[in-house]
C-alpha cells in the first residue's frame, strides 16, 4: 500500500472575486486548471487548491472563518529556508497582505512561520521546515 499524500483542498468563500484575487498572490507557481461562474482551481501540478463561492445546489457560503470552532484550524505551505522565509515576508508585505504579529513569528511549537488570513478570516502559515 502506497503512503498518502495530499492531493486538494477545497475552501469554501463568500465573495469569489475577493478571494480569487487574494489566493493569485499567495499561490505563486499555481496556475488556474479549471474555472467558472462559481469555483476556481489552482494548480501547481502535485496539488490543488479550489475556492468556491455556492454549494452543488446553488446556494452561497456565508459567515466568516474561525480557528476556534471544529474543522479546519489553519492551512500550511512549506519553505526550507529562513531566506526563502524572509522572502516571503517581503513579499506578502509589498503585496499588502496584513500578517500576524507584522511578519515572521513563532509558530508556538518551536519552529518559526508567517500567519494571515484570506478574506473570509481562514488562517493561513508559511512556515519553516
Amino acid at each position: 500500500m502506497s503512503d498518502l499524500h495530499f492531493a486538494h483542498i477545497v475552501l469554501n468563500v463568500t465573495v469569489l472575486k475577493h478571494s480569487r484575487e487574494f489566493y493569485e498572490k499567495v499561490l505563486r507557481g499555481f496556475r488556474v486548471a479549471d474555472e467558472s461562474d462559481h469555483h476556481v482551481g489552482y494548480s501547481n501540478g502535485s496539488f490543488s487548491v479550489w475556492l468556491a463561492d455556492e454549494d452543488r445546489e446553488g446556494s452561497p457560503f456565508v459567515g466568516t472563518a474561525t480557528d476556534k470552532a471544529v474543522g479546519l484550524h489553519h492551512v500550511s505551505w512549506k519553505v526550507e529556508t529562513m531566506e526563502e522565509l524572509k522572502e516571503w515576508e517581503s513579499y506578502l508585505r509589498e503585496q499588502g497582505i496584513e500578517m500576524a504579529k507584522s511578519g515572521i513569528t513563532d509558530d508556538d511549537f518551536g519552529g518559526q512561520g508567517i500567519f494571515f488570513r484570506d478574506p473570509d478570516g481562514v488562517r493561513l502559515e508559511i512556515h519553516l521546515g
